[in-house]
């Protein structure tokens, strides 16, 4: 995985063998919250016939930072979601991205690098 921060907008790819995911998260500050919004983006020619779901990304990227937060007794409240719809459809991996994010964060390490 490598991750990436583009001012407040925290960036994770994650690239093995023929499939690639790309998701981007920014946060509501420490004392707001607020629904988060999706906003999908397209790379290039689509790869397969269907796009992925937003609302699909949405349900799993929450669900990936809710069980980071609980692990680490955090509270993150996602403000945008940004995928790639021609992406690959592996739904459980934007739940993981999300979780490395989150990670991340708390513990202050840094987002130009790899894992």
């Amino acid at each position: 995985m490598q991750f990436i921060k583009t001012g407040e907008v925290y960036k994770a790819v994650r690239i093995t063998g023929p499939t690639h995911n790309l998701l981007a998260l920014s946060f509501y500050g420490p004392d707001e919250e607020g629904p988060a919004t999706v906003e999908s983006m397209r790379h290039g020619e689509p790869t397969q016939s269907e796009e992925l779901d937003g609302t699909e990304i949405r349900r799993y990227v929450l669900a990936g930072v809710n069980r980071a937060d609980s692990r680490l007794g955090s509270k993150h409240h996602v403000r945008v979601i940004q995928f790639v719809a021609n992406d690959s459809p592996d739904l459980d991996a934007y739940s993981l991205l999300a979780e490395r994010i989150v990670e991340r964060m708390e513990r202050g390490e840094e987002y130009d690098g790899n894992e």
